[in-house]
């Protein structure tokens, strides 16, 4: 009776097994979850005493059988999964690594697009297995989150740096009134103090207009010690100003801005002729 009662247990442990392993499972989430279940009813299994003779030996193929089979699907799954895992690893680490480089940039708009970008991709692609998908998610994380919070930082107290800027460009325009230019070397001593003006950054908005008209009329003033006639100290101006839009960062998209401008500039021209 006792074996008769074991060979019914193990026929119901059995029938569990089957029916998991015909289920056509297709996440990572239930895969575990089911091999936990089978985990489990294999230690019932073991608990369980010999049935009658008969019957033990074939009860115990079916089940290894059945058993087997779940495992070898699981295995043929994660196989491929793993393929995907391993190109999707590849791709994470390659935004990683592009995130690392922008991290310490200062061209806040154009960063933070680029930023947002890849953000976006990280959650367009896959997982990339257990094992790495923490870490590389942690990397990444600590880049952007590097990128953006000197961002934060950087507008927080962007209006105290105008302000001091604004400072330095006044006590600057009032320095260019007292200096002594040199005609032999004139221009080469007027660069200078252009690079040294375009190191001084921005001033608030509503400040701009009026302190780049004292500017402007400083740097003529400069240029016309040297004898430079009008036409001479705008031609001047221009060249210095293409120098040190090219010594910029961004210096080629600077340079496309002012030749579209040129460019507006002469049609406008063209059709005021017209």
């Amino acid at each position: 009776d006792q074996r008769k009662n074991n060979l019914e247990k193990k026929q119901e442990l059995l029938k569990g097994v089957l029916l998991i392993s015909e289920l056509d499972i297709d996440n990572v989430k239930t895969w575990k979850k089911k091999t936990e279940e089978v985990l489990t009813i294999q230690k019932q299994w073991k608990s369980v005493g010999f049935a009658e003779k008969k019957y033990n030996d074939k009860i115990w193929e079916e089940f290894r059988t059945a058993c087997n089979v779940f495992f070898d699907k699981k295995e043929e799954y994660f196989g491929v999964e793993k393929e995907k895992w391993d190109a999707n690893k590849a791709k994470k680490e390659k935004l990683v690594e592009q995130a690392e480089k922008l991290k310490n940039l200062t061209d806040w708009k154009e960063t933070s697009f680029q930023m947002i970008k890849l953000q976006k991709d990280w959650k367009n692609i896959g997982p990339a297995g257990q094992k790495a998908e923490q870490s590389l998610w942690n990397k990444f994380r600590k880049a952007c989150d590097s990128f953006f919070n000197a961002k934060k930082e950087y507008y927080d107290t962007l209006d105290d740096r105008l302000a001091e800027n604004l400072k330095k460009k006044e006590d600057f325009i009032a320095n260019l009134a007292e200096a002594k230019i040199d005609k032999a070397n004139g221009v080469a001593q007027i660069k200078v103090l252009i690079g040294e003006w375009d190191e001084l950054g921005m001033v608030p908005r509503d400040s701009v207009k009026d302190i780049n008209e004292k500017y402007r009329k400083a740097i003529d003033s400069l240029y016309g010690k040297l004898g430079l006639d009008k036409n001479e100290i705008e031609n001047q101006k221009f060249i210095d100003k293409v120098e040190s839009l090219k010594g910029k960062d961004n210096g080629e998209n600077l340079l496309k801005d002012e030749q579209r401008f040129i460019n507006e500039q002469i049609d406008k021209l063209n059709k005021e002729v017209l």
